[in-house]
């Protein structure tokens, strides 16, 4: 499964013609979540399918709250590669705006300014309350696939703002500059009901039962042999390795896990 900054890796995961015609064997089959995306993947490899990950988080809507605020994708690790630079001269600008900074890893960024708040790594609980307090998303890259964050965002109603297009997003351009942003920002700030229309699409885009099927399909039709292969040994001995926890979320993993086993033994 390959999603945004995985695609700009493939080059060096599979710099060997031999591991590239051993990930063409009819048992494989590539997904990637975006249209947009296939056609890079399909320069590597041929059996190449969109299928959408859902994810774990279906927030109920919630109405917009009463302090106009943005929540930020902001990883401090990978500044350069998330436009950091693009993120803090829009908070630096836009001194009567909160923003609400988070990341995975709770590394806090390098700037300190009064309408930044640093959430750090949030559990479960405190990151539905940051979307609830949080009127939208932004979120830049340089190369990203379909990010969790932005259809939860959306699935609770909230507007989002990205360097990319997908459904009811507000873009700007695939290399952001601040003034785009705060234009995107400013006309966001107008708005006084969550975004029903935007949740409609991606809750019944981020069905289970849609997963499964897309899944099943793809196994019947694509892969005509596993060869022996014992998949469920292998992604069992990635999982309780070391490499393959670093960075896992496991409700996530075990979510999809359990799909794709269901899929394989053919029960719901």
């Amino acid at each position: 499964h390959w999603v945004g900054s995985d695609i700009v890796n493939i080059p060096k995961w599979l710099n060997s013609p031999e591991r590239v015609a051993h990930m063409n064997h009819p048992r494989f089959v590539h997904l990637v979540e975006e249209e947009r995306l296939v056609q890079e993947v399909r320069e590597y490899f041929e059996n190449v399918h969109v299928c959408s990950i859902p994810t774990l988080r279906a927030y109920p809507v919630q109405p917009l709250p009463k302090e106009f605020a943005v929540a930020i994708y902001y990883p401090k690790h990978r500044h350069d590669f998330h436009y950091g630079d693009v993120m803090k001269e829009v908070i630096e600008r836009m001194p009567d705006v909160t923003f609400h900074l988070y990341h995975l890893f709770g590394q806090p960024p390098d700037f300190e300014y009064p309408n930044a708040k640093w959430l750090g790594n949030l559990d479960e609980k405190n990151y539905a309350t940051m979307l609830a307090n949080s009127s939208c998303m932004l979120r830049l890259s340089q190369h990203d696939g379909r990010p969790f964050s932005i259809i939860e965002a959306f699935i609770m109603g909230r507007r989002c703002i990205l360097n990319f297009n997908m459904p009811f997003v507000h873009e700007v351009g695939n290399v952001p500059l601040a003034e785009e942003v705060i234009d995107k920002i400013n006309k966001i700030r107008q708005e006084t009901e969550p975004y029903q229309e935007a949740s409609d699409y991606y809750r019944a885009e981020n069905d289970y039962k849609r997963y499964k099927a897309d899944i099943r399909s793809l196994m019947t039709s694509t892969v005509t042999t596993i060869g022996g292969y014992d998949y469920r040994q292998y992604w069992d001995n990635r999982w309780t390795s070391k490499d393959g926890r670093i960075g896992a979320d496991v409700n996530t993993d075990s979510f999809v896990n359990d799909a794709i086993l269901a899929v394989i033994s053919d029960t719901d």
